[in-house]
């Protein structure tokens, strides 16, 4: 398996047609790209398999920042503007009074974030250190460390490695440890979030803290729950719906009480069927954590910390107390070389075992709050952690609860743009269709299509075209002819796609031999060739290893009649090529995509053993997104076609987001493409086939619109395509 590491972006994945500024509470993505058992991380595991439907497998919005390059980082998604710099730390007393002073940037309005503020930029990414140890090097913090400044816990300052912590201005309505009042705060080190003292206690000297001062979008993190009188609650400022009740109430279990290890919650929210949806699952840390009411707690409303609109089941704490559960999310609390932790969110006391400092007897006290973030095992016997684990005692109690989350698909559709791709729109009589990816090279865009004068592809040859801003089109004539009589392409070549590597150009293309059949039982076989040339302008030379990739000879395959519409990504040091297959006897609309792959762009290639990966997609449009790679499809059965599909391994695809409408065999600009960077970003722009009554097939643009947040009231809700 490839262990990735997920890279930030620079551009905000937000498949709405509406703006961020009418969902003020945009949750940023964890950040967690790979898939683990109850052990270590393992290959992305498909629909219905065990461990299916954690945190990796489905992304949100992707953590997107901008430096300011005046101390200041603006987030994205959320419209909030940082301090860069926490510099050192302080007390609660000077950070409260330190706030007003603030005039990092020029600015005078700083503030101190709320604890959900200050979660919204945690990542998942991170790794949890043993707090014992001092060294930090290898450690990943939970936090990006590309635009904000972090150090861990150094043992000259008489801290742990640990001790990263960052205050808020949230305080427990409760007080920990017996009686300190209390402050939540994120702690970038180790990826939780506590209660932590402010104020001098009998015991210690005033804790210190750093901080990063906020401004801007004071509607962030409030949210506006709609009881749906179906069971479910529509939080319309995340855009997200909830299960009303908890696994308690829905008898989940062996046991029917609503318990479920890490492994059983997936399972369990993976199957649930309720109110009328199927589409439910375990939400991942910052979804659940997006609930919790900080105002409330057992010890000061006699509830659990969340909104009254909501149903929870109370329990027996370990103390014999009247309390509330610990809730799973999908989101795994993994140390450098395990994965045994899954991270909880405490709607109730978040308890712990401690030393009595006069007895050494030990004492379960409230060490955290309710709404503290912690981690259980997701698995084992909670009686082998009788004083529970860590620095405070945390209680292990393994068999926690599940709320379920789905997405609220009304607020998850995309904008696609059509416009003229002027010089290869419609002609009398001449058909352009099938157009490849785009490249740059020079001053130049380029792409290649099919051309004939019939309306399908089994009677053509291939064109090229140039732009120098991706609107205005340049044909400059054939780029690849038919073969010679006898030959595997001698009827047709068409579908064209473009591999730039080794300082060459491979033009990848399907073709047909003569004579041709496409009705009945008699079927001419395509199969897909290459030419290479050294400049995008040819010539080219076809390789005589051709065809590349043929149909199956098994006709129960996928792909036993049909292999077309390569699409190539260099991936891993190798290259993907990415296609679409249809089984024997089929028609256009059971095609499926499989994938090849090289270790030369020559080949040979081999195709994968979990053939076919996606179970629709008439056309083939892949690209390198974040560290896995993102397909959009058009064709396919319910809940694949007009969707986005994402698979972090390449492989494993899975829905990403619903679409309104599709590209038409669509050509992409993929600048991430053939540069192996686990770096891709969202596609912006191409050209597809264009379709208007009295013309054959032509060409046309289509454009991207990610609607972006808006920064100091300036909307960035447009497109980022050449030209525009």
């Amino acid at each position: 398996m490839s262990h990735n590491k997920k890279l930030i972006m620079l551009i905000i994945l937000c498949l709405s047609v509406i703006t961020l500024a009418n969902l003020p509470y945009t949750i940023v993505d964890t950040g967690q790209v790979r898939c683990y058992n109850n052990i270590t991380d393992i290959e992305y595991p498909g629909a219905g398999r065990v461990f299916f439907g954690q945190d990796a497998q489905y992304s949100g919005y992707q953590p997107a920042y901008k430096d300011n390059n005046d101390g200041t980082v603006t987030d994205l998604n959320t419209e909030l503007i940082w301090t860069k710099d926490p510099g050192g730390k302080r007390t609660y007393r000077q950070i409260v009074a330190d706030a007003s002073k603030c005039k990092v940037g020029g600015y005078s309005d700083w503030r101190l974030p709320t604890i959900k503020e200050l979660y919204s930029l945690i990542l998942f990414s991170g790794t949890d250190p043993d707090p014992m140890s001092a060294n930090s090097s290898r450690q990943r913090p939970f936090i990006d460390t590309k635009y904000f400044k972090f150090q861990y816990g150094k043992a000259g300052d008489g801290d742990r490695i640990i001790d990263s912590q960052y205050a808020t201005c949230t305080l427990y309505g409760s007080t920990t440890m017996g009686g300190n009042k209390t402050m939540f705060g994120v702690n970038f080190a180790d990826g939780r979030i506590k209660g932590y003292p402010i104020g001098s206690t009998p015991a210690r000297r005033e804790k210190t803290y750093y901080v990063m001062y906020v401004r801007g979008n004071t509607e962030y993190g409030k949210n506006d729950f709609k009881d749906n009188c179906d069971g479910t609650v529509t939080d319309n400022a995340t855009g997200l719906m909830w299960m009303k009740v908890d696994s308690g109430k829905l008898r989940a279990g062996i046991n029917k009480d609503g318990k479920l290890d890490w492994q059983q919650a997936l399972q369990w929210a993976e199957n649930l069927e309720y109110a009328g949806h199927s589409d439910w699952r375990l939400p991942n840390a910052k979804e659940l954590h997006s609930i919790v009411d900080y105002t409330r707690c057992p010890d000061v409303t006699d509830s659990a910390a969340i909104d009254p609109i909501f149903e929870v089941t109370s329990i027996t704490n370990e103390g014999g107390r009247i309390d509330y559960p610990y809730y799973w999310t999908s989101t795994t609390h993994a140390k450098l070389h395990e994965a045994g932790a899954g991270v909880y969110i405490a709607f109730g006391r978040a308890l712990g075992w401690m030393k009595d400092r006069w007895t050494s007897q030990q004492q379960l006290q409230d060490v955290h709050g309710a709404g503290a973030q912690r981690s259980d095992p997701k698995s084992g016997d909670p009686s082998q952690f009788p004083y529970g684990r860590g620095p405070q005692g945390d209680v292990i109690r393994i068999y926690n609860y599940v709320r379920c989350v789905r997405n609220n698909r009304k607020s998850m559709l995309s904008k696609i743009r059509f416009s003229p791709a002027i010089g290869l729109g419609p002609e009398k009589d001449i058909m352009r269709r099938d157009p490849s990816d785009i490249i740059r090279v020079g001053d130049f865009y380029y792409v290649w299509y099919t051309k004939g004068r019939v309306v399908h592809g089994y009677d053509a040859t291939i064109w090229s075209a140039t732009s120098p801003d991706g609107h205005k089109w340049t044909e400059k004539g054939e780029a690849l002819a038919r073969g010679p009589k006898g030959s595997w392409d001698a009827q047709s070549v068409f579908t064209p796609n473009i591999l730039v590597a080794e300082d060459e150009y491979w033009l990848f293309y399907t073709a047909v031999a003569k004579p041709f059949f496409n009705r009945g039982n008699k079927v001419t076989k395509t199969a897909i060739g290459i030419g290479v040339a050294s400049s995008p302008d040819g010539p080219w030379q076809k390789l005589r290893t051709n065809p590349i990739l043929k149909p199956s000879d098994d006709p129960n395959e996928f792909d036993s009649m049909r292999v077309d519409d390569a699409c190539l990504i260099v991936r891993e040091g190798k290259y993907w090529l990415y296609y679409k297959g249809r089984q024997w006897n089929n028609t256009p609309g059971n095609t499926k995509m499989g994938v090849a792959i090289a270790e030369n762009p020559r080949g040979p290639y081999v195709k994968h053993e979990r053939n076919p990966i996606v179970l629709g997609g008439h056309e083939v449009l892949v690209w390198p997104f974040e560290t896995g790679v993102m397909a959009m499809i058009n064709i396919g059965p319910a809940g694949i076609r007009r969707t986005l599909q994402y698979a972090p391994d390449g492989l494993a695809f899975s829905k990403y987001r619903d679409l309104p409408t599709v590209p038409n065999g669509p050509g992409a600009y993929r600048p991430e493409a053939f540069v192996d960077s686990e770096r891709g970003e969202m596609i912006e722009w191409g050209v597809h086939i264009g379709h208007k009554k009295g013309f054959l097939p032509f060409i046309e643009r289509f454009d991207c619109r990610w609607p972006r947040a808006s920064v100091g009231g300036k909307a960035l809700d447009k497109s980022l395509s050449p030209g525009n």
